[in-house]
């Protein structure tokens, strides 16, 4: 019968077998156009880091179903960001009760202040997270879009494959 794994074993295991979620998100539901708002969120994984970034997409005149789908037709970009301390704790990474096989998952924070788009009309801003961990950073690796969970206030899913999120724009009527 083999030894028992390692932790450095089950580490690296919990790294590359469960892949990093978001877990939070603070977004107000309707977003007025060219008005200033900061977007939070955090990630849960096992890596000791992770850099994330977060991608708006003007929808107004986007084909339906197409809003988000590629990179290049971005709003604004927080461009690959270093997670936070934690206001609490003020460390980088603050450990959590998920764990995988006795390793514990670590929550990672991030913020992105952007403008909403202008818009004509009531529309949906899409908005897709990245992440890349700090071996694939390493590595020269490119990030990957994140999966974004059910359940998440005030946002909605813009398609099935769970990638991309929206919100509502209204039309800044004060100018008029």
């Amino acid at each position: 019968m083999p030894p028992p794994p390692s932790e450095e074993e089950l580490k690296a295991e919990a790294e590359r077998r469960v892949p990093p979620v978001l877990n939070a998100l603070e977004l107000p539901g309707q977003l007025v156009a060219g008005e200033s708002y900061t977007l939070r969120w955090s990630l849960l994984g096992y890596h000791d880091s992770y850099m994330s970034a977060a991608v708006t997409f003007n929808c107004e005149e986007a084909p339906a179903g197409e809003c988000g789908k590629y990179y290049r037709d971005h709003h604004e970009s927080s461009g690959k960001i270093d997670p936070m301390p934690d206001p609490d704790t003020d460390e980088v990474g603050t450990e959590t009760d998920w764990d995988y096989s006795g390793i514990k998952a670590r929550e990672f924070l991030y913020e992105f202040n952007f403008v909403a788009p202008d818009v004509d009309a009531p529309t949906e801003m899409v908005i897709r997270f990245y992440r890349i961990s700090d071996i694939d950073e390493g590595a020269g690796n490119t990030a990957i879009s994140l999966l974004v969970p059910g359940g998440l206030p005030n946002v909605g899913y813009y398609d099935t494959a769970g990638r991309r999120i929206s919100v509502e724009v209204v039309p800044n009527n004060t100018d008029q």
